[in-house]
């Protein structure tokens, strides 16, 4: 196994570590808030994510996009065949989709832990563009999985 086989493959296991985390979260939590009074909900998402796995998770993913970075860096430099690169360069443009979800979610969620208090209307909102947000998150960073294994797969 090459280098580059093998930085690809730890770079979509790692990947696929955290689409899986990310993907596991929302499909449990996001339903849920349609079940439950909203301010039930919103006092469980306060404290679900400021538990330490959110850290670990963000740690997980931050990692993954450095490595996929650096992955995309030595495949263009290394010449590799132009398909295998389409899909790397794929991984890592999903990937910073993602991240641009997370800005999306994060000061939705942040708002929500700072407030004492907000109006229903007000948390709904909230609520609501965080869910979105992070749909698009998760949903990327599966997107940026699945082409790495693509990518894999064709080298």
């Amino acid at each position: 196994m090459t280098n580059f086989e093998l930085l690809s493959v730890c770079t979509a296991a790692l990947r696929g570590i955290g689409a899986g985390a990310i993907f596991g979260v929302t499909i449990m939590t996001l339903p849920v808030r349609k079940r439950l009074a909203l301010t039930a909900y919103s006092e469980f998402m306060k404290a679900h994510y400021k538990e330490q796995g959110v850290k670990i998770y963000a740690g997980i993913t931050v990692l993954g996009l450095v490595l996929t970075v650096w992955l995309s860096a030595i495949a263009y430099e290394n010449h590799i065949p132009n398909n295998v690169l389409y899909f790397i360069a794929g991984s890592l443009l999903a990937t910073i989709i993602g991240f641009v979800g997370t800005a999306g979610a994060f000061p939705a969620m942040h708002k929500l832990w700072k407030a004492a208090a907000l109006r229903d209307k007000e948390t709904a909102l909230l609520l609501n563009k965080f869910a979105f947000w992070s749909s698009i998150s998760a949903t990327a960073h599966i997107i940026a999985f699945i082409l790495l294994l693509i990518a894999i797969s064709n080298n």
